[in-house]
């Protein structure tokens, strides 16, 4: 469970992204309200519309799979010796402390991957304020970008029912998705 010094920082994350959007609706509202009352608004929803019903499938996959990845987040990620270590490399990259050159250790004693993961990693946990949750939430949105990409790898290969049947088949996966979390 999160605690509440952390869902009090995103709720603050979250209105502050409000206020940034609502800001930007009244910076550009003459914009807005050109397009609202010219005659390309039913334009726009026409072929907003169309590509919706289109793409229906797809849609509902997305939205499916949005749900499965982002839905009690913080109650399924684990924090455990591995991701605490990880966490505070990464916390000594951010202030500058200690640059390092090799990533996290394997099983195999003086063995190493690429320091690619503490790099890639620094993003969201500096957005987070190195909160944990940050790292889930990150994974699970690398996750949705890879959806897209392996659905259209394969449209363009196979078709559109076998991508959309493969994509279901994989990320539908129980392991897949606990794995995601964790």
């Amino acid at each position: 469970k999160l605690c509440s010094k952390s869902k009090e920082i995103v709720i603050l994350r979250f209105w502050r992204v409000s206020l940034a959007i609502i800001f930007m609706y009244f910076r550009y509202y003459n914009q807005f309200y050109y397009l609202m009352s010219s005659n390309k608004m039913p334009k726009v929803l026409f072929t907003l519309k169309k590509i919706l019903t289109k793409n229906f499938d797809l849609v509902l996959l997305t939205i499916i799979l949005l749900i499965s990845r982002f839905y009690r987040l913080e109650e399924f990620i684990t924090f455990l010796g591995d991701q605490g270590r990880d966490a505070l490399i990464i916390k000594r990259l951010l202030w500058l402390e200690k640059l390092t050159l090799i990533g996290p250790p394997t099983s195999i004693g003086g063995v190493f991957l690429g320091p690619f993961y503490y790099y890639l990693m620094t993003l969201p946990l500096a957005i987070f304020r190195l909160d944990p949750l940050g790292l889930a939430f990150f994974v699970a949105l690398l996750s949705v970008i890879f959806f897209f990409f392996f659905y259209f790898i394969v449209k363009k290969s196979f078709g559109r029912s076998i991508s959309l049947f493969l994509t279901w088949m994989i990320f539908s996966s129980f392991l897949l998705i606990l794995f995601l979390c964790s």
